[in-house]
């Protein structure tokens, strides 16, 4: 499966680089091939954020939308739950984490629990639907982008001979089909790993009661030779382990390893490298989805502290993976310091018409927290403005 991502993603790549590179040719817009491959049918991770809306929908028409804003997720889940009013809420919201259970923020960490596991994430996430009103509506975005896609289509082909439209017809076949398939191929793979998760947390459960672990996700924290040897032996300190110790320290340095930011380039003598840009007017990145947006910036680190985010907001990270899609429609642009055209952020904020930059170095330390700025996702520039 991971073969199958990779290769879905490298031929990806390869079919946008051809059409992108023959577009440009032909037309001379910049940004057109990105707009050829927005709002397609059939990527799974873009369907989370309808899917939250119209739950958040159905909370508010039945009044319970207040429960949820004044009560943490985890009590407000629990009163939801008892509540024959919200039995269809209920229903959506079973039928969603049946069929997005598996995701959670940074899924790839398998420390991480998942929405399915602890459900209470999704309530969460719903915060910030109730706060937004129609103009997020992610279902009203796609179908704009759906129709700017075909608009688009059809202005390049009217401007082509037949023979070119021929060959352009061929290429942009071949790259939506592989942009689907290299957001897919990623949700395939978290789906699999998903039941390997349960495992790990099973035995974690039961060695926490045997008193070999404080936590039952400090089994996340041990390598596969240290499981494989346990399980062989039955008994860890006929191995001479101490488990408590192994994993407080790899959990000191897990925390440390986490918070600490990577230079972009490392010098001859090993000390990082500090790439000054000309014009400190503008970041300069690259353009991932088209359009402009001025807002304020919130700088965010992690998906449990976008609940700070304010429709109109503008979301700058670091990178993004398929669990950070349900905020995507509530902010009015996006920043990331890591990342390409067809990586997932770039391709979600297509799919909901978010301007888009991406690949932006030290965009979290250049930009602060509250600043005004101008997200320019056609030609790949990020302003800087002042601060509220």
């Amino acid at each position: 499966m991971l073969t199958r991502a990779l290769l879905a993603g490298t031929l990806a790549a390869t079919a946008f680089y051809f059409l992108e590179r023959r577009v440009n040719r032909w037309t001379g817009s910049k940004d057109a091939a990105t707009k050829l491959v927005m709002a397609l049918s059939g990527i799974y991770t873009a369907e989370i954020g309808p899917g939250l809306w119209q739950m958040a929908q159905t909370l508010r028409a039945a009044g319970l939308d207040t429960l949820v804003l004044e009560h943490t997720s985890e009590e407000a889940l629990v009163r939801l739950q008892q509540m024959p009013e919200a039995a269809t809420f209920l229903e959506q919201f079973e039928a969603f984490l049946q069929q997005f259970g598996y995701r959670c923020p940074n899924d790839a960490e398998l420390l991480n629990p998942r929405w399915i596991d602890a459900p209470e994430q999704v309530i969460t996430l719903l915060e910030g639907y109730l706060h937004a009103d129609e103009r997020v509506n992610p279902e009203v975005s796609q179908q704009h982008q759906r129709a700017v896609r075909e608009e688009t289509t059809a202005q390049v082909e009217a401007r082509l001979n037949p023979f070119r439209r021929a060959i352009f017809r061929w290429l942009l076949k071949n790259t939506q089909k592989g942009v689907r398939a290299r957001d897919n191929y990623r949700s395939y793979v978290t789906k699999f790993l998903y039941p390997m998760r349960k495992l790990f947390a099973k035995l974690g459960r039961r060695w926490m009661e045997r008193g070999w672990l404080d936590r039952q996700d400090d089994i996340f924290f041990l390598t596969v030779s240290d499981i494989d040897e346990i399980i062989a032996t039955d008994d860890p300190l006929a191995l001479k382990k101490d488990l408590h110790t192994v994993v407080a320290d790899r959990r000191a340095a897990f925390d440390f390893w986490r918070h600490v930011i990577p230079a972009d380039a490392i010098g001859p003598d090993g000390t990082p490298v500090v790439i000054q840009q000309a014009d400190k007017s503008y970041l300069q990145g690259v353009a991932a989805s088209g359009g402009r947006a001025r807002g304020t910036a919130r700088l965010v680190r992690s998906v449990g502290e976008a609940r700070r985010l304010t429709a109109g907001d503008i979301l700058v990270t670091s990178a993004t993976d398929p669990g950070w899609t349900p905020v995507f429609p509530l902010v009015s642009g996006l920043v990331l310091e890591i990342g390409g055209q067809l990586s997932h952020g770039a391709i979600i904020a297509r799919e909901y018409g978010v301007p888009a930059v991406i690949n932006v170095s030290g965009a979290m330390q250049s930009i602060r927290d509250g600043q005004v700025i101008v997200v320019d996702g056609t030609h790949g520039r990020v302003y800087l403005d002042e601060v509220l």
